[in-house]
């Protein structure tokens, strides 16, 4: 019976190593989003009828940024070809942040040249985005509010285009957000946002009818806000935001569009990053159990805003499989024998065979759909892909630190 029950717990930590976070239920995602080809049904473009603007309040909160992220969102901003008579910019700063008045000079300068309507909002001091927001929102008499990070690119027309969607009738836009840099870490990064906007975001907006927002690119009409309360003052106030626009019946598009922001300076930023968000989820899986929400679209939900406790519990479930030799009954019995057996398990030549097969089929099967799915700009990162099971597992070690994080702390991400 021992005999059995080790087998079968060998042949499952194989296979939770290998495929690490990735379970079976993600690639059934991965399947069903790319058979249906969700992604085109998931984003959508206006209608193409003429814009008739009243108006919109392109919000910036700012906290210890650099003078050239400011810059490089104010740039795309005055770039954009929503009429500018009709937009102005609110930059929101915090009254102990020194340094920020003098960041956002060349900025400011650079809008006046542009003719582009701004102001500078001092905020309550408050760290928290959605505090900062919310604050300002108190000023804006706009009905459309966009919301966009310092160092965020995008296109053109994407405020025009937003715009467009909620006069047809939506009363929040969201789009996709790629974050890039030029390292490995910052690659696989940008290859992980890719496959989410791509392949499960579009799952959960056609499944679930409420996707994950994000709050760059964000677009919400001002009467929607009003009648929730604001923005949600909570660590991941963009995903909260939609479970509560779902739960009074707003409806929520995907327009198709992107915005390209910088990724995390180094690993320390980029772990700070993750924890947040992986806490934010957590309280909006808290606000999902409650939410009066169809239990058919809440089921999806849970499989987003549940995929850092998944990516924890899988590590947590491999290590435990490795270290203690296969067995958990001997656990029970024995304080000694499992690290005798945990080191004979590692040098186990089965184990490792059966390991190295399962990961060379898992990322063969990864790099097809990588390669399927990547568009021009985005084939340079298809080689990374063959490294997306170490990023995973990282994600998984990371996540295991989510319960010690404070849901009352921002942890500021520093890209420059």
């Amino acid at each position: 019976m021992l005999d059995i029950i080790s087998l079968l717990v060998y042949v499952f930590s194989a296979l939770r190593f290998l495929l690490l976070p990735v379970s079976i239920i993600n690639f059934a995602i991965w399947f069903l989003s790319l058979y249906f080809r969700l992604e085109k049904k998931a984003y959508v473009k206006p209608l193409g009828r003429s814009l008739n603007p009243e108006g919109v309040s392109i919000l910036v909160p700012l906290y210890k940024e650099k003078s050239s992220s400011i810059t490089a969102t104010t740039k795309s901003i005055a770039d954009q070809t929503y009429p500018k008579e009709k937009m102005e910019v609110v930059f929101i700063i915090e009254p102990d942040d020194a340094l920020i008045r003098r960041a956002l000079q060349p900025a400011l300068k650079y809008l006046r040249n542009r003719e582009v309507r701004y102001r500078v909002f001092e905020s309550h001091g408050k760290k928290f985005k959605a505090c900062a927001l919310n604050a300002a929102l108190e000023t804006v008499n706009s009905p459309v509010i966009g919301v966009y990070d310092a160092d965020d690119i995008f296109p053109r027309a994407q405020v025009e285009e937003a715009v467009m969607l909620i006069e047809e009738g939506y009363d929040a836009v969201g789009v996709r957000v790629y974050r890039f840099r030029k390292t490995i870490l910052g690659s696989l990064l940008n290859l992980d946002t890719y496959l989410w906007y791509n392949i499960f975001v579009p799952f959960f907006k056609i499944v679930g009818k409420s996707p994950p927002f994000s709050g760059e690119g964000l677009f919400v009409r001002k009467g929607a806000l009003d009648k929730i309360g604001g923005f949600p003052e909570v660590l991941t106030e963009d995903s909260y935001l939609s479970l509560l626009l779902t739960e009074v019946g707003f409806k929520q598009a995907l327009l198709d569009s992107e915005v390209e922001e910088l990724a995390p300076k180094d690993l320390k930023n980029n772990v700070k990053q993750r924890l947040r968000w992986n806490r934010g989820y957590v309280q909006c899986l808290s606000k999902l159990v409650r939410a009066k929400i169809p239990i058919k679209e809440k089921l999806s939900l849970l499989l987003a805003y549940g995929a850092p406790l998944m990516s924890g519990f899988s590590v947590l479930m491999a290590l435990s499989c490795l270290l203690f030799g296969g067995s958990w009954i001997f656990l029970l019995a024995d304080l000694v024998a499992p690290w005798v057996r945990a080191l004979l398990s590692i040098l186990d030549t089965k184990i490792l065979l059966s390991s190295a097969m399962f990961y060379l089929v898992a990322l063969a099967f990864m790099y097809l759909i990588a390669s399927l799915i990547a568009r021009k700009r985005f084939k340079q990162l298809v080689p990374y892909v063959m490294l997306l099971p170490v990023y995973w597992s990282y994600l998984g070690f990371v996540a295991l630190g989510t319960p010690f994080v404070s849901t009352k702390k921002w942890l500021k991400t520093e890209r420059r």
